[in-house]
Order: structure tokens, then C-alpha cells, then sequence
């Protein structure tokens, strides 16, 4: 499998003796957590399954670990679960500086597979949540910081959507709606598709008619093209249904892959078409494709959250406005 080796080191030197800043990396993933950052999504809450001790496990977003060593004073090591995309080891060393202590974090490892593509941008991430994290560390050690780190302005946005995300919570009717009509007329959107790649154009009454409403041109695109949208639709419909099933494993990636493009498309196109699009495809995609397709990706969103865990309890520190 191709992979992409990955080393990201980050320093911080805190006026606080190792011992000091030791008592602090105890408590990660307790209850009073004074490591994990404020201002980020709930499931980035760094959550262990017991003390700061070898074998005990958990993870933070969507990236496991066990705690594989920790010495006070001078370190604490997770080991990342095998099965992830993101594997390696990540590490806190305290090295003594004077009255103060450098505090180190290190990332070793490797990204696998589609993931590959995602990592300069989750490294973004990562490099602002660690100078968060030395931020609550430094403040817990000495009761100030020195220079208070500040995500971009755009990653603070994508924070507060995502939070919304999180703590988004369906009715159950929604869902129950939801999980037998959306499948269905994604699936049926699909074949619509795969019937224009086979040479149809209903419902129009011709081929140029059918181009003119669906993409305001003269001619349509390629049948192949058609095709790959029928099949990535059905699919991703499947997908849908055996979550709303409650399906594991494949299922609620595709489903969650579904879901992204039909508010990315109805999103995207409500803009663009606004500026202006051609002709009667503009009128109909305002007037039905966008808002359908919203619609198709708020139900799909429903099912994909109520078949995930609901986020443990936060602590009231996390609860503080995302800015």
C-alpha cells in the first residue's frame, strides 16, 4: 500500500519545571481534562478509557491510540491503532531549560491510502490544535501564556460549522422519513442517469431539449459521464440505505461521502447558477435541482448522524464560544 511518510515536531518552552508539566499530560482524556483545547468540535476532546497509564486507549477526532509509555518528567507516548489511515506514534518529551521546561511534541509516522490526498490539509489542522494544546499546557503549569496561539480565520469558520455538525441532533421522524425516501430518490436520480448515458433523454422530448434543461446547453456531455454519475448515485444510495439499516464498517463512509456531495452540490450550484446561468436550466435549478438537492442532503446528513454514537457529556471548559 502506497503511503507518505509524515514527521511534525512542534516546541514550546514554558516556565514550569518538567514534574510541573508532567501533572499536567495526567490528566488527558480525564474528566477535567486541562490538555485538550477549547474552541474546537466536541469529538476533538482528547477521550481515554482510563488514567494516563500503558494500554489505555482512546483518540481524539477520527484518529485512535493506546498510551504506549509515560515517565514523569520526561515523557508520555501513544502508540496510533494499526487500522487507521494515520499510524505511527505521537509524543509529548519534556527536556529541562533552566527554571523552565522545552516541551516537544513529535508526530512519526505514516498516512495510507485515500488519505494520502487529505493530509496537507489535516496537517493544517494538526498544527493549529498542537499550539492550542501547548497553549492549555502552559497556562495549567503557570497560570498565563505567554503568546496565545490563533487558528486562521477559516479554520476557526470550518470549526464552528463542524461543531454545529456535531451537536446537530435529527428528530426522529426526520429520520425515520429520511431513511425510506432519500435512498430511494437518489436511487431513482441514478438511473435517470444511467438512462441518459444509454442514449434516452426522458422526460425531456429530445436530447437537445433534455441538454438545454438539465445543463443549459446545446448538446450533452459525454454518455460516459452520465454513467459514472449513475453509478457513483445508486451507489452511494445503497450506501444510504444500509446505514439507515444500520450497516457498519463501508456503509456510513459511502453514505457520508454521499451526503457531502449533495450539500457541496446544492450549495455550490445555488451560487453559481445565481450569477448567472443559462436560459431555462437556471429557472429549473433554482426553482428545483438546488433545492432538492439540499433537501436530499439535509435527509442524508439525518441518517448518517443517527447512526453514529452521540458525543459524551463535555466538560464545561469545552463548552466555551468557538472564536
Amino acid at each position: 500500500m502506497n503511503t507518505t511518510i509524515v514527521r511534525n515536531r512542534h516546541t514550546r518552552e514554558v516556565a514550569a519545571p518538567p514534574a510541573a508539566i508532567s501533572d499536567v499530560l495526567a490528566t488527558t482524556g480525564q474528566p477535567g481534562c486541562l490538555v485538550s483545547p477549547t474552541g474546537w468540535p466536541p469529538d476533538m476532546r482528547i477521550r481515554l478509557d482510563g488514567p494516563v497509564v500503558p494500554g489505555s486507549a482512546g483518540g481524539h477526532g477520527g484518529i485512535g491510540y493506546r498510551v504506549e509509555s509515560v515517565e514523569r518528567g520526561h515523557h508520555l507516548v501513544f502508540r496510533m491503532s494499526p487500522d487507521d489511515s494515520l499510524r505511527g506514534v505521537h509524543r509529548f518529551d519534556l527536556e529541562p531549560l533552566g527554571d523552565g521546561t522545552r516541551v516537544a511534541h513529535r508526530l512519526e509516522g505514516s498516512v495510507a491510502g485515500i488519505a494520502r490526498v487529505w493530509w496537507p490539509i489535516v496537517r493544517r489542522f494538526h498544527d493549529a490544535y498542537i499550539e492550542a494544546v501547548f497553549d492549555n499546557i502552559e497556562q495549567a503549569a503557570t497560570g498565563t501564556v505567554r503568546r496565545t496561539s490563533r487558528p486562521p480565520h477559516w479554520m476557526r469558520a470550518w470549526n464552528r460549522i463542524d461543531a454545529a455538525r456535531q451537536r446537530w441532533t435529527p428528530s426522529r421522524r426526520l429520520t425515520q422519513v429520511a431513511a425510506v425516501t432519500v435512498p430511494a430518490v437518489v436511487a431513482g436520480i441514478g438511473v435517470v442517469h444511467l438512462n441518459w448515458a444509454g442514449g434516452g433523454h426522458w422526460p425531456a422530448s429530445s436530447r437537445r431539449d433534455l441538454a438545454e434543461a438539465v445543463i443549459g446547453w446545446s448538446t450533452m456531455p459525454p454518455d460516459w459521464s452520465s454513467g459514472v454519475v449513475g453509478i457513483g448515485l445508486v451507489g452511494g444510495a445503497a450506501g444510504l440505505a444500509a446505514t439507515a439499516l444500520g450497516g457498519r464498517r463501508l456503509a456510513p463512509r459511502v453514505a457520508g461521502l454521499m451526503t457531502a456531495g449533495l450539500l457541496a452540490r446544492g450549495t455550490v450550484f445555488w451560487v453559481i447558477d445565481g450569477l448567472g446561468a443559462p436560459g431555462r436550466y437556471r429557472t429549473l435549478s433554482l426553482a428545483l435541482y438546488t433545492p432538492l438537492t439540499l433537501a436530499l442532503g439535509i435527509g442524508a446528513a439525518a441518517i448518517v448522524r443517527s447512526s453514529r454514537p452521540q458525543q459524551p457529556a463535555q466538560h464545561p471548559d469545552q463548552q466555551r464560544s468557538l472564536t
